[in-house]
């Protein structure tokens, strides 16, 4: 969906006889805005995703064209473009290494090329291409949200290349535990990581944020796109110590379908954090699709409540830990034996323990019934 690098390139090489020379690994990456860029004291100013353009008129040796590569280190940049001519008559081989090994796309421009009507040319495909870009995404998030709007919703999707039978697959981000004043800072980041690894994939998706949550959703993947993306998911790296949990639906065409994965994304993504998993499956979850299935998450609240409720307020008022021993006793197939070796706690204390856990949910785990219902309540106190 949106304006790449190598769109770029392909539309625009030969009307201004541009060239790229290094970097080509990265030339999916999305354009946000063109910045002209003279010296390295300007570079602090740019922002994420932005072509740089640069002729050199302000340098007074190549150092200054190395220093303000160096510059362009970690500032998320989308690529450079070097207007050759009589400040930089050749790209030095080392700033091409550097590029090279930054996958900084870098291309070059001949002097005769009207500087202000490249930018005009990729700045205009820019602004189309984000209204189109924020149309669709606008278009689904209304269709899963308000139902009234589903049939304006689809037109307006089909008028875009989504037509109705178009394969959908909903993955949902988020991000915790990590610094809060750079919250957003890492949102941002994280947007771009997905938009990058959809992009080098496939370029027909969806993508938007709904509150805390950011949706990739893949349009007409085949499943060895869905795998390289869950692959990329997997191995994206987050600063400041947050960490990233996503949750994954089936793939379908039926819109309807897609509005109850939809309104259970934020459970799914609480079940995924809670059992520390980078990526959680909606098809992989057995029980849990079950309580996943419940509409009312009051009926599960109260169900929990009634379940291991009690015993979870117990902890929580007296330091003790005895609904975690329950989890683990399960864990362990109902084996006092094996829970016992493994936590290196005599057997006696095991028993003792259970049986108070017992006496304060009023339930007990030799009954069959109630066994379910303390199992089903510890699932279910993953998702709430």
């Amino acid at each position: 969906m949106a304006y790449t690098l190598d769109q770029v390139y392909l539309t625009l090489k030969e009307k201004y006889s541009m060239e790229l020379l290094a970097g080509g690994s990265g030339i999916k990456a999305t354009v946000s805005w063109v910045h002209m860029v003279e010296t390295a004291e300007l570079v602090p100013f740019l922002k994420r995703r932005e072509l740089v353009v640069t002729t050199g008129i302000r340098n007074e040796s190549l150092d200054d064209l190395r220093a303000l590569v160096m510059g362009l280190k970690g500032q998320k940049v989308s690529g450079l473009v070097i207007n050759l001519g009589p400040y930089i008559s050749a790209v030095p081989e080392d700033v091409i290494a550097m590029c090279e090994e930054e996958r900084l796309p870098l291309f070059t421009l001949p002097w005769e090329v009207r500087l202000v009507e490249f930018s005009h040319d990729v700045c205009k495909r820019i602004v189309l291409d984000e209204s189109e870009e924020e149309d669709v995404a606008e278009a689904f998030l209304d269709g899963m949200m308000f139902p009234a709007k589903l049939e304006e919703s689809r037109n307006l999707l089909s008028r875009h290349g989504f037509d109705r039978n178009t394969v959908f697959q909903l993955f949902a981000c988020r991000i915790a535990d990590g610094t809060e004043d750079k919250y957003e800072a890492v949102l941002e980041d994280l947007r771009d990581l997905l938009e990058n690894a959809l992009n080098n994939i496939n370029e027909h998706y969806i993508l938007f944020r709904n509150k805390d949550i950011v949706y990739a959703v893949p349009a007409n993947y085949n499943p060895g796109e869905i795998k390289l993306f869950a692959r990329e998911l997997n191995s994206l790296e987050l600063h400041y110590g947050y960490k990233l949990y996503c949750g994954v639906n089936p793939a379908t065409s039926d819109f309807e379908q897609l509005i109850r994965y939809f309104e259970r994304a934020p459970i799914l993504l609480q079940l995924a954090r809670n059992r520390q998993l980078r990526i959680a499956y909606y098809e992989n979850l057995e029980t849990y699709k079950l309580l996943l299935s419940v509409s009312d998450m009051n009926v599960l609240k109260d169900y929990h409540e009634s379940a291991v409720g009690r015993l979870k307020h117990y902890d929580a008022m007296n330091g003790t830990q005895l609904l975690e021993l329950v989890r683990q006793y399960f864990a362990h197939s109902g084996s006092i034996r094996d829970l016992a070796e493994e936590s290196f706690v005599h057997r006696n204390t095991i028993h003792y323990q259970l049986a108070k856990a017992e006496k304060i949910m009023g339930l007990h785990l030799d009954d069959w019934n109630d066994r379910l219902k303390v199992h089903l309540g510890l699932l279910a106190d993953e998702i709430l």
